[in-house]
């Protein structure tokens, strides 16, 4: 699901997820859908503390379709250097939390369902390891 670090979306899928467990359904975790740019400030509080409720029924957690784009065409190595740090700080949160998987939503700029020239990738589009894959590698 995306947008759970929103408190009001949070609680109502909260409640779905009990109210299917309450009834035997056989939910073994949630996946938290992350698409966001390096323009505002990335809610990790917010991610983090979705993790830790669906962690507290007992569901696995993983991080899916996981995208940072850059703020914007053009601003260089600084829009870069967030969005490296950003994925960094993704990361690192969901091995702390013990998520069950971190998926990059497209690790390829030249195939980027959205927005290919904010550089949301692994690869840029002559295949080149971007500073994200570096910072990836570190962690």
């Amino acid at each position: 699901e995306y947008g759970l670090e929103s408190l009001d979306k949070l609680d109502a899928t909260l409640k779905f997820c009990e109210n299917l467990l309450s009834s035997g359904c056989n939910l073994a975790g949630v996946s938290i859908q992350f698409h966001h740019n390096t323009r505002g400030a990335i809610n990790l509080s917010g991610i983090e503390r979705a993790i830790a409720k669906f962690q507290a029924l007992g569901l696995k957690t993983k991080l899916g379709e996981v995208t940072i784009w850059r703020d914007a065409v053009g601003l260089g190595a600084v829009s870069a250097l967030a969005q490296t740090e950003a994925y960094g700080r993704l990361l690192e949160m969901a091995i702390a939390t013990q998520c069950q998987s971190f998926t990059f939503w497209c690790p390829f700029d030249l195939y980027a369902w959205k927005l290919a020239e904010r550089c949301p990738g692994l690869w840029d589009k002559e295949f080149n390891p971007t500073p994200v894959f570096i910072k990836i590698q570190e962690i």
